[in-house]
């Protein structure tokens, strides 16, 4: 975000609970502030931020309301918050995979499905929706990922990597065997969204 033109002139700081992350962030990025904190507790003062974004953060979280008063909180009034992250309720795919989904999502500590009730949970701390984009992948594409408009194309190996994580989860390995050997006998069609949410704390607003 640093080297985006839209951002010349600001500074721009990290925070980051994990200490590997911190080091390995000041080691790629030297000239760039990371410092401890989480997304409930992140340190910085009140009013203190013109822009605070949180990429794929929201589906990881045990307490969505404590990081959107924490992240209001250190908002400047007027200032914005981008979020970015997976979607799963727009989740698409034959019944194998889409219960192989669904158990992952019920046994996960987060919420995979998050976004669909951001917008009305982030207006009770007084933050409202500005924008929303959607990106949908499909694994329609070739070996290469293919960028089009609103669209990214993957191969059928590369679009089931965005699911093979779920065979971690103990609940729902055997629901994921069954779905992977679906998915690469059928070659089935599936996608998601990842979306963006642009949020504004209103001018004068200092909660």
């Amino acid at each position: 975000m640093a080297r985006e033109p839209a951002f010349t002139g600001y500074r721009v700081r990290g925070v980051e609970p994990s200490p590997e992350l911190r080091a390995a962030a000041r080691s790629r990025f030297p000239c760039l502030d990371v410092r401890p904190g989480t997304a409930y507790a992140t340190g910085e003062p009140d009013s203190s931020h013109d822009v605070v974004m949180a990429s794929f953060l929201f589906i990881h979280l045990r307490s969505p309301d404590l990081a959107l008063l924490e992240l209001a909180r250190v908002l400047r009034p007027g200032g914005l918050l981008y979020v970015v992250d997976v979607n799963d309720a727009t989740f698409t795919g034959p019944e194998p995979i889409l219960r192989m989904v669904e158990a992952h999502d019920h046994h996960y500590p987060g919420d995979r499905t998050i976004l669909t009730e951001l917008p009305r949970r982030a207006r009770e701390f007084g933050l409202e929706l500005e924008d929303r984009h959607v990106t949908t992948v499909r694994n329609t594409g070739g070996p290469e990922p293919v960028l089009v408009r609103d669209e990214i194309l993957l191969g059928v190996r590369e679009g089931w990597g965005l699911l093979a994580f779920m065979r971690a989860q103990e609940a729902s390995a055997r629901l994921f065997d069954e779905a992977q050997e679906h998915y690469f006998r059928t070659g089935c069609e599936i996608s998601v969204s990842i979306e963006t949410h642009v949020y504004r704390k209103p001018p004068g607003h200092h909660r």
